[in-house]
């Protein structure tokens, strides 16, 4: 675990380097929704708020098994399922 803390802080993604705070694992599908912009919100049971502003590097679970891509956290919402749904549904990726 501590030679993963010190890897992510040194990560080539297509020949750039970047610097990341948080590794999240999502499934490839989701993964590749992410990268390709058409998913903007990630649904979380437990989320820390002082993740805002991180830098996130997305990690596709298998069958991919790598990383896809990274994002920047703009704001934690913390609300009732059906208020996530109305104000996100369309940023979420998936169905109700």
């Amino acid at each position: 675990l501590s030679s993963l803390a010190s890897l992510r802080k040194d990560i080539l993604i297509n020949g750039i380097q970047l610097q990341y705070d948080l590794v999240m694992s999502l499934q490839p599908n989701y993964a590749n929704m992410v990268v390709d912009g058409s998913k903007r919100v990630e649904i979380r049971r437990q989320f820390n708020e002082k993740w805002k502003d991180s830098a996130v590097l997305v990690y596709s679970t298998q069958p991919e098994g790598n990383f896809v891509g990274g994002f920047r956290i703009a704001e934690i919402v913390k609300d009732s399922p059906d208020q996530i749904w109305k104000n996100f549904s369309s940023e979420i990726g998936c169905s109700r």
